[in-house]
């Protein structure tokens, strides 16, 4: 079996339903690892898993970011659903959403993204 994941790789276990990372294959088989899985209390657990449950797992921001966009949506803290939706957007609308969420009026997270460029000289909206 040729090793698909290493020491650290951010994992997704399709029937958990759940985020992790990579810890390392079994010793008596690659078919078996080791993860350490997120918890909903932003502990982490590990566990010990078939290899063919698990995919590489998108990129996505940090859990903060993540419960408030999940949250904007109507979606619980953990639920992954809509992750690749979320990952998808631009970043100037993840930034204006975790705003709005936040408390900031509609659409001025877009102004402060201008306002962070001006004072650092940067451009976010790549």
């Amino acid at each position: 079996m040729d090793k698909k994941f290493k020491h650290g790789d951010r994992v997704y276990h399709k029937n958990l339903k759940q985020y992790g990372f990579f810890i390392g294959y079994a010793w008596e088989s690659e078919e078996e690892c080791d993860v350490d899985f997120e918890t909903e209390d932003g502990e982490m657990e590990q566990k010990h898993v078939s290899v063919s449950w698990l995919e590489p797992a998108q990129r996505i921001y940090n859990k903060e970011v993540m419960e408030a966009l999940r949250r904007r949506r109507g979606l619980e803290p953990g639920d992954v659903s809509e992750d690749a939706e979320i990952m998808s957007m631009a970043k100037q609308d993840v930034f204006n959403e975790y705003c709005q969420w936040n408390g900031l009026l509609l659409g001025y997270g877009y102004a402060l993204l201008n306002v962070i460029e001006n004072i650092y000289d940067i451009n976010l909206q790549q």
